[in-house]
């Protein structure tokens, strides 16, 4: 039963706490100016959603005359759950704290109450969704402490609210589904509960909803974070979704159960989320996720560990103040410590980000090849993103829109759009609508190793009707060199199609890569052809750039290579001898000298097993017997037994 006795005093000791006087000199004037400028066209009823976590970002926009919660914008569903989260409300609420005017705190609740008033009970609708609910009763408890802070709320108005907030919580128990414990659905939900219950009852921890949301958040966080510190669901942008709900919840002081619940999860996904970034320090177009900076998340994470490896480029967002208010004195103490870790190997995940430092001009890798996932993931197995001296190349084409009626959602979903292999056109992973897939391969899992500073990667999936093995080898020298080696069986007459997809700034010309400050060889042996391909670095977003496709017929067993290499490198292509003087058919091996300032390598790579014969081979006069092998000035390193 809600007791508003006990709400004020919870309410005013979060005040307290918050200390949202203190805002207009915590502040910059440039970040004043920016919420107050958002504010003003929520005064408006002028709607847009480009708030870097939006996760269904709008940057248009549109103007509702008469405030219908159920209104679709922008032809796209999506537009009517952003409208109802309203994480917007948080521009109003700064901008009342920061110009002391209570127009922005009337307005705060004049759309609250619009929800209300439309909503006298809640029933399964595009406003009421169960994500958008979970998200929106966390806004609410910030809608009524700050109300309170400027008293611009009743005794009448706090019961309302808290009233809906009530009929809410109980709306989500009742829609609760098995799938919610395996996704950020569901942990968005239990957070929003689990937050919002301490507030309206006083006797919360003996309450047996918040009991169940407890419980619930612990199966959830065992299901759904994996060892590796990966989100289950594959793509970067749902991993920070739930990380973000883990940290507003314990923005709101829960008990030292749910602290001892979640920070170590939090400390988890943030050293992954930390080596995963791009050298741009931008999330990776993995699954669906946009090409966004998760600094604000490190540094939040950061606060609430006291950790200045994670704050290491963590930057603070000044949004943030709603939750924490004073306490971003505290977060100033933090200083910054180059993180221990400079790789993220996730073999539970299959995911694999490779740097050579991390400086901004930083050589960069990263390689999927995990389980499918959620419906967030796409049909990226043996897909890499390769970035040059901290520059984009080849990219994931990203995600576009979520909309069922719109042809690129799928094809951005597609083996087309990401850098892997396709035999006669043909996709062994098929998606068939926004969220589901009439086919997905078998995914073996990945093998890594390491020596000084070159990488070795190996993934393989596999394909049935008719039965098929994709290999996909990837040498990584830190240098600046990636050496690409794709293998394929499957019986009978076929063309294999090696793509790369181009970063739209980059320029393809007589097989060198320009990207605005380097250039690159784009080593190859096949014919090539390019073409025209979307792009989408964010969500509603969309410009061309351009496919390069390799090509090459076969029979029965195909390897592929291709190189990437810094034009001021030297590569050439040398002979694997078997018994010191036999080369080795190139169908069999390859073997490459890369000759840089500092230091001359060689590396080889084997595509089928050699089982006649002497089996000792050597390269550049050193001998090995490896499937991955290399040299650095003569020293040899085994990449692969």
């Amino acid at each position: 039963m809600i007791n508003l006795i006990h709400l004020k005093q919870q309410i005013d000791h979060r005040i307290s706490l918050l200390n949202p006087d203190s805002y207009s000199t915590l502040i910059p004037k440039d970040e004043q100016s920016k919420f107050i400028s958002e504010a003003n066209l929520l005064l408006n009823h002028d709607f847009k959603f480009d708030r870097r976590w939006d996760m269904e970002r709008c940057t248009k926009i549109y103007h509702l005359d008469q405030l219908n919660f159920e209104t679709i914008k922008n032809d796209d569903p999506e537009w009517n759950f952003m409208l109802n989260r309203m994480d917007w409300l948080n521009y109003l609420f700064l901008a009342g704290v920061l110009t002391n005017n209570s127009k922005y705190f009337v307005k705060a609740k004049e759309l609250i109450l619009t929800w209300i008033n439309q909503h006298p009970i809640i029933i399964n609708q595009n406003s009421t969704r169960t994500l958008d609910t979970g998200i929106r009763l966390v806004n609410w408890i910030n809608c009524l402490t700050y109300l309170s802070w400027s008293n611009q709320i009743t005794d009448a108005e706090l019961e309302k609210i808290s009233s809906s907030i009530e009929k809410q919580i109980l709306y989500l128990k009742e829609n609760y589904v098995p799938k919610y414990q395996l996704s950020n659905w569901g942990s968005i939900q239990v957070c929003g509960i689990l937050i919002t219950l301490p507030f309206i009852y006083k006797d919360f921890e003996n309450n047996d909803l918040y009991q169940w949301a407890l419980n619930e958040l612990k199966l959830q966080l065992n299901l759904q974070v994996l060892d590796d510190g990966m989100d289950w669901e594959q793509s970067p942008m749902y991993h920070v979704e739930l990380l973000l709900a883990l940290q507003h919840l314990l923005f709101f002081k829960p008990n030292k159960i749910i602290e001892n619940l979640v920070l170590p999860i939090i400390k988890k996904m943030s050293n992954t989320l930390q080596q995963i970034v791009t050298p741009k320090k931008l999330l990776p177009n993995f699954g669906d996720s946009d090409q966004v900076s998760p600094n604000d998340i490190l540094a939040n994470s950061a606060y609430l560990l006291k950790d200045e490896q994670i704050n290491y480029f963590g930057e603070f967002s000044y949004e943030d103040l709603i939750y924490i208010g004073q306490n971003f004195l505290e977060y100033k103490k933090i200083g910054k410590r180059k993180p221990t870790n400079l790789n993220y190997l996730g073999f539970s995940s299959g995911n694999f980000a490779l740097r050579s430092n991390w400086q901004i001009d930083s050589n960069y890798l990263f390689f999927n090849n995990g389980s499918m996932g959620s419906g967030h993931a796409h049909s990226d197995n043996l897909h890499l993103s390769i970035y040059g001296k901290g520059e984009p190349i080849f990219v994931d084409s990203g995600r576009y829109t979520y909309r069922e009626d719109h042809p690129t959602r799928i094809l951005l979903k597609s083996m087309q759009a990401h850098n892997s292999v396709l035999i006669d056109n043909y996709e062994p992973a098929k998606p068939n609508s926004s969220w589901d897939f009439d086919s997905y391969y078998k995914v073996l899992p990945t093998f890594y190793n390491t020596k000084e500073s070159i990488h070795y990667l190996e993934g393989s999936v596999v394909g049935n009707n008719p039965l098929e093995i994709w290999t996909r080898k990837v040498i990584m020298l830190e240098c600046g060199v990636w050496i690409i080696s794709d293998e394929v069986s499957i019986s009978g007459n076929h063309e294999i199609n090696q793509l790369w997809h181009l970063y739209p700034s980059t320029d393809y010309n007589d097989d060198i890569i320009k990207t605005p400050n380097s250039s690159w060889k784009f080593i190859h042996s096949e014919s090539i052809e390019l073409t025209d391909f979307p792009f989408s670095p964010k969500y509603n977003e969309i410009e061309q750039s351009k496919m390069i496709t390799l090509k090459k017929s076969f029979t029965d067993n195909v390897s592929l290579s291709t190189i990437l290499a810094s034009t001021d490198l030297k590569i050439e292509k040398i002979p694997i001898l078997q018994n010191f003087d036999r080369p080795v058919k190139e169908e069999t091996a390859e073997g490459w000298k890369i000759i840089t300032p500092s230091h001359e390598y060689c590396i080889a790579i084997f595509h089928q097993e050699v089982f006649t014969g002497k089996k000792i081979f050597s390269i550049d006069d050193t001998p090995f017997h490896h499937q991955a092998f290399a040299t650095i000035d003569h020293t040899p390193l085994a990449l692969k037994n």
